[in-house]
């Protein structure tokens, strides 16, 4: 299956996610960073703010104390990607 951009950075912020048992934004950041050092992973078009909020918005992700969360929904969108 071939994933398209969105889909593809999406599904790296939620391996992050995934691998913690909360993440704070700072640690997000820092994991992507180190990760993704050498290309442009973000851009105005698609930022981390906008896929953080809209898969809190539909409940793929949640915060809570600071923290953000892969929810089971967000487990099983992530195995689809896969």
């Amino acid at each position: 299956m071939s994933l398209t951009m969105l889909e593809e950075k999406t599904c790296s912020v939620f391996d992050i996610i995934n691998s913690y048992n909360g993440i704070t934004i700072e640690e997000l950041i820092d994991n992507l960073n180190s990760k993704y050092a050498d290309s442009f992973f973000f851009n105005a078009h698609v930022t981390l703010d906008d896929l953080i909020e809209t898969n809190v918005l539909i409940r793929r992700l949640k915060i809570d104390n600071g923290c953000i969360f892969i929810t089971e929904r967000g487990k099983q969108y992530l195995n689809t990607l896969k």
